[in-house]
């Protein structure tokens, strides 16, 4: 049986958000406002590794210093 997991991981402080799954790409999110109190949501920056697999992440807190996104990983061959 092939179980997938898919991470979402959000930073209150830095608002930011990650997307990831096991053996797929890694995505973070930056969310701000715009004048009229809007929210908005950056484009995706890329976080990935190829040939690797995810078995954790986590978010980091650092206050307000950019946002951190840990993950436990281990590198494979096709």
């Amino acid at each position: 049986m092939v179980k997938y997991q898919i991470f979402i991981l959000y930073i209150n402080k830095k608002k930011s958000f990650l997307l990831g799954a096991i053996e797929k790409q890694k995505l973070v999110y930056i969310l701000n406002r715009d004048s009229q109190a809007r929210l908005t949501i950056s484009s995706p920056l890329e976080a990935h590794k190829a040939n690797t697999i995810t078995f954790h992440t986590v978010g980091v807190d650092v206050g307000f210093d950019n946002p951190v996104f840990a993950c436990l990983e281990v590198d494979y061959e096709v």
